[in-house]
């Protein structure tokens, strides 16, 4: 009776052993077939940052502009989110002229209004050329 129950186990267990290659075939076609979507990036500069001294050394080392250049790469966008009002329009105005001065081209750089904290500029970092959305 005792070996009529492990040869019963043996072959439950071996035929789960032959099905293992194809659930794991089947798990990397799935994961290959799936569309990858680039994902925006957010980083943000405050105010009290920006209001050191500025000059283009200072400039790329702050995390958010480095972070935000890095992650753009050679085809990405930045959109400059603002909270809005004359004072955030000139911010993100003179940051933008920043970037152009420092190489990003001035097409691959947007300025909008949307900022979500006051005394803060995003920087959304859109991939690969992928249209900004508005």
């Amino acid at each position: 009776m005792e070996c009529m129950a492990d040869r019963s186990q043996f072959l439950r267990y071996s035929s789960l052993m032959k099905s293992i290659p194809l659930l794991f075939a089947l798990l990397l076609v799935s994961l290959f077939a799936a569309p990858v979507h680039a994902v925006d990036q957010l980083f943000e500069l405050d105010a009290e940052e920006w209001a050191q001294p500025r000059h283009g050394e200072l400039l790329i080392a702050y995390p958010a502009l480095r972070g935000a250049v890095g992650a753009a790469g050679a085809e990405g966008r930045i959109t400059i989110r603002h909270g809005g009002g004359e004072q955030g329009m000139l911010w993100a105005a003179e940051l933008r002229d920043w970037l152009v001065a420092l190489g990003i081209p001035s097409s691959r750089l947007e300025i909008a209004p949307g900022g979500q904290r006051e005394g803060v500029i995003e920087l959304v970092v859109t991939p690969d050329s992928a249209p900004i959305a508005r």
